[in-house]
């Protein structure tokens, strides 16, 4: 069991581009999230702190706008994107961000199993909480 407050977290470390394909699949089962990946399939459970929406002509552009708030916000540690078509104006992907104030620390590494195998969820680790036991 993980336990401490943030302190002063490690800087922000998630990619804020890429290539379609640029992130990993998350299988579940346990597998260790690394810091500064992005993972498709994931999706943190622990309770967010802030939540906006995005819109992009691709989809993972969506990711990538998440991915910038979380390191722009000194309290993020990770994030989680759902992206859609439905209800987007033509040609458009729209994305909900949430942005989570813990990862290691809280039990804020869990995720919704129901998440993982899904193209529309990507979620990465950007800092992780100073006194956090890894």
């Amino acid at each position: 069991l993980l336990r401490g407050s943030r302190g002063h977290a490690t800087a922000g470390a998630c990619p804020q581009s890429g290539l379609a394909g640029s992130y990993e699949i998350y299988k579940g089962n346990g597998e260790q999230q690394t810091l500064g990946v992005t993972y498709s399939g994931l999706e943190f459970s622990y309770k967010t702190f802030k939540t906006f929406n995005t819109a992009a002509p691709f989809q993972q552009q969506n990711i990538w706008v998440c991915a910038k708030h979380c390191i722009k916000e000194a309290d993020c540690m990770t994030y989680t994107v759902h992206i859609t078509k439905k209800g987007c104006h033509h040609n458009t992907w729209c994305g909900e961000c949430y942005l989570h104030n813990h990862w290691l620390c809280e039990n804020a590494s869990h995720f919704v199993p129901g998440s993982v195998g899904s193209k529309d969820i990507f979620s990465a680790a950007c800092r992780q909480e100073a006194d956090a036991k890894t």
